[in-house]
């Protein structure tokens, strides 16, 4: 499970992390923390000591993500798209990055990994990813 971590500590001061471990095996410390799961489309607060469910966007979850523009390899042979919470800047490391190729509809991920933890300013920045 991919689980995209976003905080606000005392002094309202926003982080975002990304981790591979499960949501029992993460603790913080800070004042609100949400955990946002690629994998089943959870959103969880930790509250009490623990984390609690929020919402549960299922299969959903994609359609509520933001969509940036879509790239096209100056050889025509591959198509970037982009997706992230809705107002990411292009700029942050907060989106994850996706390769098709356009004869057979392959798709790799910027990174191996579907990790909202890319930019996606422009054509070059994204052709210079490792996909797989």
């Amino acid at each position: 499970m991919t689980v995209e971590i976003f905080t606000v500590n005392k002094l309202n001061i926003r982080t975002h992390d990304t981790t591979d471990l499960p949501l029992d095996a993460l603790t913080t410390t800070d004042v609100i923390a949400l955990a946002f799961s690629t994998t089943d489309g959870s959103v969880r607060e930790w509250l009490g000591g623990q984390w609690n469910l929020v919402k549960s966007y299922g299969n959903l979850i994609s359609a509520a993500l933001a969509k940036g523009p879509t790239y096209f390899s100056a050889d025509g042979v591959y198509e970037y798209y982009g997706e992230a919470l809705p107002g990411t800047l292009i700029t942050a490391a907060y989106w994850r990055v996706k390769r098709v190729t356009i004869g057979d509809g392959q798709t790799v991920w910027a990174g191996g990994n579907g990790n909202f933890d890319n930019t996606y300013d422009d054509l070059a920045t994204v052709e210079g990813f490792t996909f797989s």
